[in-house]
């Protein structure tokens, strides 16, 4: 990782997500892409483009922590973390 200013897409992998992280990357800004399958992030990430791949499943809290722990690790600003993750409600 470098160490510009990046952006963090979380839910990168979706229509919504790649489109989020492709305009974020034209923009000039690094993207962090975050998903759950390898897979789908090696078909969205390249370096060239500013958008670098990082599987995890956020609604796992130590994957979290471990995204966390790893942007500060690289000393890199992260001013904005973009959510299109689906999300499932849950009732009681």
């Amino acid at each position: 990782m470098d160490r510009r200013e990046c952006a963090v897409v979380v839910g990168a992998t979706g229509a919504m997500g790649q489109r989020i992280a492709r305009r974020l990357a034209v923009t000039g800004l690094q993207v962090v892409a975050v998903a759950r399958s390898a897979d789908a992030l090696a078909a969205l990430c390249d370096p060239s483009a500013r958008i670098e791949a990082c599987v995890a499943d956020i609604a796992v809290d130590a994957a979290t922590a471990a995204l966390i722990a790893s942007l500060a690790a690289s000393r890199k600003p992260a001013p904005s973390v973009t959510a299109s993750a689906r999300m499932r409600c849950c009732r009681p």
